[in-house]
């Protein structure tokens, strides 16, 4: 059964489809095939729900018989070509037993829901709960969702791209010449820090939203080449051609962030997979969403601002254990370390040996507590900028 709705006061409609899946294989081939004709009418929001009467992997049986995939393949590829993904759920893994005793009894996840892409494009937050089960061998589900876009503090993170303006090295060269008084790691970690909050106010101010530029340059584009098809003359060509090179220009800088956040190492340079990269991106977010967390009782917290007092309150009351000063012991263990190993050990790194393996660090690799990636050090330590 399938509905469209819409909120009041909005044209966007959304789609609703709960299914009952017979436990016959035939059967169900036939609601797969609905599922794909479905797929190709609709591009909105869209969401399938219900007893599917299958199982996707082996963790989600208990009992009986080893699930072998062959009875899974037909569903997991439905679900591929339908662009349909599994939203994450709470308490119990499954939502069906039947009911009997010790060995005969068997439990299975056949209750899910599953959204396409539109779907958690269009809801920031995505939930579901198996409830308890009340006279009944399936568990109830509910389904939460939500659009409120909440307000979160943005954390400056070096990006690739920031190298290939023209003013970034001047920045960088002017940061790094600062002086700062301290010890030689007290100096670094101050520059570092120092360099953050310089390129953060800079990004802002001089490159500001990539992705909101972007989509006014293609309002642009759209006008240069209407006017230069009403009217062909050289200063229109000339305005259509800066546009797109504008636009290429910026496309570039979209595409990088994303194959940086996305983390695809295997993914070809000069390929532009957005639409790809958005979906690795956002399936991470997808899984790394946390919907509850127990509590120091024992307690269970659901609400989003619970959930974060409970992580603040664990590590601010995080203590190390503690370890003896008492180090007698030790002359009981046979010395393996020799004076001259010792002494290669204590030795200061050479410039050439700290280059090696600032420059054996992925360019790609993700960002560290200073807020650099490897591909920062990589530029900054070759000598070519400065």
């Amino acid at each position: 059964m399938t509905f469209k709705s819409n909120k009041v006061g909005h044209s966007n409609y959304f789609w609703f489809t709960t299914v009952y899946t017979k436990t016959n294989t035939s059967r169900r081939k036939r609601l797969w095939r609905q599922l794909r004709r479905m797929h190709t009418l609709i591009d909105s929001p869209r969401e399938v729900g219900g007893d599917f009467n299958v199982i996707v992997s082996p963790n989600e049986k208990k009992g009986g018989r080893p699930h072998t995939l062959s009875k899974s393949i037909d569903f997991i590829n439905c679900m591929d070509d339908c662009g349909l993904f599994d939203t994450n759920f709470t308490s119990n893994t499954f939502t069906w037993c039947n009911n009997r005793k010790k060995r005969k009894r068997i439990s299975k996840r056949l209750d899910r829901v599953i959204t396409n892409q539109e779907w958690f494009d269009k809801f920031s937050y995505c939930r579901v709960d198996h409830l308890p089960k009340i006279e009944l061998d399936h568990n109830m589900i509910l389904f939460q969702n939500t659009s409120d876009n909440m307000n979160f503090i943005k954390y400056f993170r070096y990006l690739n791209f920031m190298s290939d303006q023209d003013e970034y090295h001047d920045i960088v060269k002017k940061c790094w010449e600062e002086d700062i008084e301290g010890n030689l790691m007290w100096r670094l970690q101050s520059k570092l820090k120092n360099l953050a909050h310089t390129l953060n106010k800079w990004s802002r101010d001089t490159i500001g939203d990539v992705f909101d530029t972007i989509k006014h340059m293609e309002e642009t584009l759209q006008i240069e080449e209407e006017e230069y098809e009403n009217d062909d003359l050289d200063l229109n060509r000339m305005a259509l051609h800066k546009a797109q090179a504008d636009y290429i220009r910026w496309l570039k800088t979209q595409d990088s962030i994303l194959r940086q956040k996305a983390r695809v190492k295997w993914a070809e340079e000069g390929d532009t997979n957005s639409k790809y990269f958005y979906n690795i991106i956002k399936g991470r977010r997808r899984t790394a969403q946390i919907f509850r967390i127990k509590y120091s009782e024992g307690n269970w917290m659901v609400d989003s601002n619970y959930i974060a007092q409970a992580a603040i309150d664990y590590f601010s009351n995080f203590s190390q254990p503690e370890v003896s000063s008492d180090m007698s012991i030790l002359r009981y263990l046979e010395d393996r370390i020799t004076d001259q190993h010792n002494d290669m050990l204590r030795e200061c790194p050479s410039e050439e040996e700290i280059k090696s393996a600032i420059f054996f660090i992925d360019p790609n690799s993700s960002a560290g507590p200073d807020d650099f990636n490897g591909h920062f050090f990589s530029i900054f330590l070759g000598g070519d900028k400065g």
